[in-house]
């Protein structure tokens, strides 16, 4: 595994929603979805990937307090406040969505929670994590997790690993609460913006190789599948 770590008193988290999980929702996207928002290029760091497609398992996703998908209690949930501050854990035992909080992301059940492996991981039984088959090579999966001052948030990326792999390195990182996001190579991605010679706000590099994207993505090129991006605050 390879792991990034974000320090939440440096960097601000914001969420967008892809166009395709728009019009999943049957929403109109406008001209500039799937896109870091203008304003926000100047301070623009980096992004990672979001989760699963909503058709998949209808997982919550509410970006700048519009419900896209309404939250499961049964979900494992990356909570926003307005304030830039982050939770992670089952929704069921999060405070209510308020005024302070400005988007979510839900995923299947937290990989880890209070520093302990979800069960079912350590029976074997990952199927609502897409699981593995015993005759092939699993995929690159990718997971989200925070620490226990609750400043750093902690991305981790494996390959070939299956999901109690995932939970096992994001614990090892310093993770105390941990939930699995995007699978598969072409949809897993963290990667770093910087300008070019032209002035231009491009991706500069990825946090291992081959991380498919097209330079000017998110930034110009709207992305079709949810991610989060980071700003200097």
């Amino acid at each position: 595994m390879t792991v990034a770590a974000v320090d939440l008193e440096r960097l601000r988290i914001r969420f967008v929603p892809g166009t395709d999980d728009l019009l999943w929702a049957k929403r109109t996207p406008s001209a500039d979805a799937g896109l870091v928002p203008h304003a926000d290029l100047d301070g623009l760091v980096a992004m990672m990937n979001g989760g699963f497609q909503p058709k998949h398992g209808h997982f919550g996703m509410i970006a700048n307090r519009d419900v896209i998908v309404p939250p499961r209690p049964d979900a494992c949930t990356l909570v926003v406040g307005d304030d830039g501050s982050v939770r992670l854990g089952p929704w069921a035992s999060l405070a209510p969505l308020d005024e302070h909080a400005e988007s979510l992301r839900q995923t299947p059940a937290c990989l880890v929670l209070g520093g302990a492996l979800h069960a079912d991981l350590l029976r074997g039984n990952d199927k609502r994590w897409a699981g593995h088959a015993s005759d092939l090579q699993t995929r690159r999966r990718s997971a989200i997790g925070i620490d226990a001052s609750g400043k750093v948030l902690l991305y981790g990326i494996g390959e070939e690993g299956d999901p109690r792999w995932l939970a096992e390195g994001m614990r090892a990182a310093g993770a105390v609460a941990a939930a699995e996001f995007d699978i598969n190579w072409y949809w897993t991605r963290f990667l770093a913006f910087a300008r070019d010679a032209t002035g231009a706000m491009r991706i500069s590099s990825s946090l291992i190789p081959k991380m498919e994207h097209q330079s000017d993505s998110y930034v110009a090129r709207p992305s079709t599948r949810d991610f989060f991006y980071f700003v200097r605050r």
